[in-house]
């Protein structure tokens, strides 16, 4: 019996707590303020913008200690070469010249070609057998000696040995002995003089050197005073021709045809003598150029 009347008294303890609810619910905000006897602060909907939520709030009072903002970041595994520390700072007041910049130093590594008849063959020879094949220059000296070799296959024979090959940077040719008595010297000149020309406006950049016509100890069938009156007269014309394509002359003024020992038996070429006076002079022309 005590645990009905319990649960009646619950029961009626809800309903009543309800019933002040909804009375509670239906009162206006005047009737609820004036019966609690309480101030209420009214509230307003304020609608807040993303950029007012992500405004930063303002830090004041801060303290940051110098060595939190320049603490370097850890670098491992820098390999720094001696000259990066070396390389000296605050230099002043220095003046560079544009001449001391872009100064040439002559042809360094040049590409030689010696080109001709026998005796660059004969040459070339001689050379590997004593001062080496780049006659010790700071090149590198191609031979290409052709035993008979006449003017006229002179420019077909250098364009044969460019199929393979790169523009040397100096042409050297000794060529035209061959070709004495059988053209009159007025037209040897003149087609030396056409040829040479050709090849300074096909290769502007590459430095000629004609190598004059030597003498000889033997000319076979040939007057050797005539011969040798025309081997003068052509040298002296190429010595012009040369330079006006901005080339230059070797002489070779110790081979003597007096002198027997500087020739080989057939009277034509070089004997090891003749070769080394030869090779000399060219030589010596050869480092002007690249000097």
């Amino acid at each position: 019996m005590s645990l009905i009347k319990e649960e009646k008294e619950d029961i009626k303890i809800e309903k009543t707590f309800k019933v002040k609810q909804e009375k509670l619910e239906e009162q206006t905000d005047e009737q609820f303020r004036a019966r609690v006897k309480t101030p209420f602060t009214q509230i307003t909907i304020v609608k807040i913008e993303p950029a007012d939520v992500t405004k930063p709030t303002e830090i004041r009072n801060v303290k940051i200690e110098p060595a939190d903002v320049t603490r370097p970041t850890e670098i491992r595994n820098v390999k720094i070469k001696p000259a990066d520390v070396t390389r000296p700072t605050g230099i002043r007041n220095v003046k560079i010249e544009p001449a001391d910049v872009t100064r040439p130093t002559g042809i360094r590594n040049a590409e030689i070609y010696i080109i001709g008849d026998s005796c660059v063959r004969y040459g070339e020879k001689r050379a590997r057998e004593t001062v080496g094949v780049n006659l010790g220059l700071n090149a590198r000296v191609q031979w290409f000696g052709f035993d008979g070799l006449v003017w006229k296959n002179l420019l077909p024979c250098f364009r044969q040995c460019l199929r393979t090959r790169a523009v040397p940077d100096v042409l050297l040719i000794h060529c035209g002995g061959n070709d004495l008595g059988i053209f009159k010297s007025v037209k040897l000149c003149a087609a030396i003089t056409q040829d040479l020309r050709e090849l300074h406006r096909s290769f502007p950049q590459m430095k000629m050197v004609f190598s004059t016509i030597t003498q000889r100890h033997k000319w076979g069938s040939l007057h050797p005073k005539k011969i040798d009156r025309a081997r003068r007269f052509i040298n002296s014309m190429m010595a012009k021709s040369v330079s006006s394509v901005g080339g230059s002359i070797v002489q070779h003024p110790q081979i003597n045809y007096r002198d027997p020992d500087l020739f080989h038996c057939d009277g034509i070429n070089f004997s090891n003598r003749g070769n080394d006076i030869f090779l000399k002079n060219i030589t010596r022309c050869l480092k002007f150029h690249m000097n």
